[in-house]
C-alpha cells in the first residue's frame, strides 16, 4: 500500500508501519512536499507550448501539483493555474483524464468558481464529441437510406438529413 501525503505532511512526522497485535501493516510513503509545484507547472507549460504530448507521469503530476503547496490559498491558486494550463492541452482524451483528476484530488480545496469552470469544460468536451458522433451517424444513415432506395445521389440526401438534425435551413447553411 502506498500513502501519499500532501505538502501538509512532512517526513519524520508520520509512521510507515502500524503494529496491531499479530498484524503488522507496512506502507510506502510519498511526500508531495518533496516536489516543487512551480517546477512541475513550468515543465508542463514548456512541454505543452512546444506541442509535445503529456505522458502518464505528466498527467499525474498535473493533477497533484496543487497539493504540493502548503497553504490553502496557495493550493487554490495552483488549482486555478492548473485549469488555465489545461487550456494548452489539445488531446481531449488527456483533458478528459486531467480535469476530473484535479477535481478528485483537490476536492477539499477547490473554490466554487474554478470547480464550475472545470465541470463546464468537461461537459463541453464530451458534448462536442457526442454532437460529432450524432452528425456522423445521421450522414451514414442518410447515405445508407439513399443507397437502399437506389438513389445515386446519397450525398445530397445525407447533407439534407444532417442539416435537418442540426435544425439548419439551406439559407443558414449558405451564410
Amino acid at each position: 500500500m502506498i500513502v501519499i501525503y500532501t505538502a501538509d505532511g512532512a517526513r519524520g512526522t508520520t509512521k510507515d508501519q502500524l503494529q496491531a497485535g499479530a498484524i503488522r501493516l507496512q506502507v510506502d510513503t510519498a511526500f508531495l512536499s518533496d516536489l516543487s509545484g512551480d517546477e512541475i507547472y513550468h515543465r508542463l507549460s514548456l512541454k505543452l507550448q512546444q506541442g509535445q504530448p503529456l505522458d502518464d507521469t505528466d498527467c499525474m503530476q498535473f493533477m497533484i501539483a496543487p497539493l504540493t503547496y502548503r497553504t490553502k490559498e496557495a493550493k487554490q491558486e495552483a488549482v486555478r493555474r492548473a485549469y488555465e494550463l489545461s487550456n494548452l492541452v489539445t488531446d481531449e482524451e488527456t483533458l478528459d483524464f486531467i480535469l476530473p483528476g484535479i477535481i478528485v484530488f483537490c476536492e477539499k480545496i477547490i473554490d466554487e468558481q474554478t470547480y464550475i469552470k472545470m465541470r463546464e469544460r468537461i461537459r463541453m468536451t464530451r458534448m462536442g464529441r457526442e454532437f460529432e458522433a450524432e452528425k456522423r451517424a445521421a450522414v451514414e444513415k442518410a447515405m445508407m437510406d439513399g443507397e437502399a432506395k437506389g438513389e445515386t445521389n446519397g450525398t445530397v440526401k445525407a447533407v439534407r438529413a444532417l442539416m435537418a438534425s442540426m435544425k439548419v435551413s439551406a439559407k443558414e447553411a449558405m451564410d
